[in-house]
C-alpha cells in the first residue's frame, strides 16, 4: 500500500534534477506558500537521489550474492532476512508514524516538551520490544527452523540480530523526518547500510579464497546495520533542535499509546504484504522459488520507486496542512503528486513488460523462468501508483483505525488467496496473489480517503470529485487540529 516508506521499494534510473523539480514544483502552485513548496521540491529530489543510490546498491548487491552464493544460496539468505524485517516492524510499537506526525504537529504549535517526551518514550519501548521479540523468535527458530538444513538454521539466528538494529535505524529516520530533515534521515538507510554491506561482502570473498556462504553474507547485513544505527544516531543528535534539547520532556502517553497501536498493526500489515508472500513460497515451495521471486519483485519495485521517495517529504507535509485546516491546498498537494508520479511511472511499468526476460536474466539464466511473474507483480505495482497516495493521507490525517481495518480484512483475504494459488500454479500462483492483494488493497483505501476526508488520493480521472472536494473545503472552516 501507498503509504509506509519501510517497505519502500527498489529505484528508477533517468530522472534528473530538473525534471522531478518540475513535476514536484507544480504540487503546490495553485495557492500554496513557497517555502513549502520550495522544502518538497528540495527534499523529493534529494530524496530521489538517496533512492536512487540505494537501488543501486541494491541491485550490485543482488547480482553479487546471486553469482556467489548460487539460486539456492540466494534464496536462505532473503528467508532469512525475511523474518528480521516483519519482526522489526512491530518491535517499533507503531512509534514510526507517530513520531513523523506528532513531531511536525507539535513543531508547528512549538509544544517543544511534548517533542522530546515522544522521542524518549519512544527509543525505551523500541528497545526493549526488540530484545523481547528477538528472543522469543530465537526460541521459535530452535524449535521449527531448518532441522536438517544447517545453513539455513545458522541463517536464521544470525538474522534475529538485525531486529533490533533495523527497528532503531527506522526510529531515528522517523525522528529526522518529524524535523523536515528528509534527505538526512534517509542518509543511513540509502547510502550507508548498502556501502558497509558491499564492502563487508567483498571483504568476506577475498578472505575465504573466493567462496562465500549464507550465514557468512547475513553477517555482514548485520554489520551493515550497525554502522547505519551509529550514524543515525549521530545525524538525529545533531539535527534536533536546540529549543527541544533545553525544553523539560512533557508526556501524553494516552494519545500515543491509541495511536501506536493502531499503527503498529497498519505497519505489520504492510511488511507481511511484502513479505508473507516470500515465507509462503520458502514454506510450500522451495527456496530456489523464493529467490527467482525476490528478484522478480526487486525489478517490479522500480514502477512504485519515485511514489516511495516522494512519501518522505509529503508525510510530514500533509500532517502540518491537516494540523492547520488547509483542506482546498491538501488537496491540490495529493492531485498534483499523484498525477506526476503516475506519469513518471508508467513508462517504466511499460519498459519492465516488454524487457522483462533481459532484466531477469542479469542474475542468471535461471532466473529467466520469473519473466511472467515480473510481469504480473508490475501490472499490480502499476495499480498501486495510481491509486495515489493512500496509506500516507490516512495515517498523516488521524484515519489509522480506518487504514488498519481495511487493510486486515484484505491482507488476510490475500493470505488464503495466495497459498491457495501457490498450491495450485506454484510461482506464477504467488505473484496473482499478490498482485490482486496489493491492488484490491490501494483501491479500496482510496474509497476510504474520499468517504472520510472527501479527499481525492488517486492520479487519474476524478476531475468532478476533486472540485467538490475543493468545493466544500472552501466552504466550510478549517477543521481543528488533530
Amino acid at each position: 500500500m501507498a503509504g509506509d516508506p519501510s517497505a519502500a521499494r527498489s529505484g528508477v534510473g533517468g530522472l534528473n534534477r530538473k525534471g522531478l523539480s518540475t513535476i514536484v514544483g507544480t504540487v503546490l502552485r495553485p495557492g500554496g506558500r513557497k517555502g513549502l513548496r520550495a522544502q518538497l521540491v528540495g527534499q523529493s529530489t534529494q530524496t530521489v537521489l538517496l533512492n536512487l543510490s540505494a537501488m543501486t546498491f541494491g541491485f550490485i548487491t543482488s547480482l553479487v550474492l546471486t553469482r556467489l552464493l548460487g539460486r539456492r544460496g540466494y534464496g536462505i539468505y532473503v528467508y532469512a532476512l525475511a523474518w528480521p524485517a516483519l519482526l522489526a516492524i512491530g518491535a517499533q510499537l507503531g512509534y514510526g508514524h507517530v513520531l513523523v506526525r506528532n513531531i511536525a504537529a507539535y513543531t508547528v504549535r512549538e509544544e517543544w516538551g511534548l517533542v522530546r517526551g515522544i522521542i524518549r518514550r519512544s527509543q525505551r519501548a523500541v528497545v526493549a520490544a526488540s530484545v523481547v521479540l528477538a528472543l522469543g523468535a530465537g526460541v521459535v527458530g530452535w524449535l521449527f527452523v531448518g532441522h536438517g538444513q544447517p545453513l539455513l538454521r545458522q541463517s536464521f539466528f544470525i538474522a534475529l540480530l538485525l531486529v533490533p538494529a533495523s527497528a532503531l535505524i527506522a526510529l531515528r529516520e522517523a525522528v529526522l523526518r518529524g524535523f523536515l530533515r528528509v534527505a538526512l534521515g534517509r542518509l543511513s538507510e540509502t547510502v550507508v547500510v548498502p556501502a558497509v554491506l558491499l564492502t563487508c561482502l567483498a571483504g568476506l570473498y577475498l578472505t575465504s579464497d573466493g567462496h562465500l556462504s549464507p550465514p557468512q553474507a547475513v553477517a555482514a547485513a548485520v554489520l551493515a546495520a550497525a554502522a547505519g544505527l551509529f550514524t543515525g544516531t549521530i545525524f538525529v543528535a545533531r539535527a534536533t533542535p536546540p529549543h527541544v534539547r533545553s525544553a523539560t520532556a512533557r508526556s501524553d502517553q494516552a494519545a500515543w499509546s491509541r495511536s501506536a497501536r493502531s499503527l503498529v498493526a497498519v505497519s505489520g500489515l504492510q511488511v507481511v504484504n511484502l513479505q508473507m508472500t516470500v515465507l509462503l513460497l520458502g514454506a510450500m515451495r522451495t527456496v530456489d522459488a523464493t529467490a527467482v521471486f525476490s528478484i522478480a519483485l526487486r525489478w517490479a519495485g522500480l514502477v512504485s520507486f519515485l511514489q516511495s521517495a516522494v512519501i518522505f517529504p509529503l508525510a510530514p507535509a500533509i500532517a502540518r496542512l491537516h494540523a492547520t485546516g488547509a483542506q482546498a491546498q491538501l488537496q491540490r498537494l495529493i492531485s498534483k503528486a499523484s498525477l506526476g508520479v503516475l506519469i513518471l511511472s508508467a513508462p517504466i511499468a511499460g519498459g519492465l513488460v516488454l524487457f522483462g526476460d533481459h532484466a531477469l536474466a542479469l542474475f542468471g539464466d535461471q532466473f529467466r523462468s520469473g519473466t511472467t511473474v515480473l510481469s504480473i507483480l508490475v501490472l499490480g505495482e502499476l495499480i498501486n501508483v495510481a491509486s495515489g497516495f493512500v496509506g500516507v493521507i490516512l495515517i498523516n490525517t488521524g484515519q489509522e483505525r480506518t487504514l488498519f481495518t481495511v487493510a486486515a480484512t484484505l491482507t488476510a483475504t490475500k493470505i488464503l488467496l495466495t497459498a491457495a494459488l501457490i498450491g495450485r500454479f506454484g510461482l506464477n500462483g504467488a505473484a496473482v496473489g499478490q498482485a490482486v492483494g496489493l491492488a484490491a488493497q490501494n483501491i479500496c483505501l482510496a474509497i476510504s480517503v474520499w468517504r472520510r476526508l472527501r479527499l481525492y488520493a488517486p492520479g487519474i480521472g476524478g476531475g468532478r470529485f476533486i472540485r467538490a472536494a475543493l468545493h466544500r473545503a472552501h466552504d466550510r472552516p478549517p477543521t481543528p487540529p488533530t
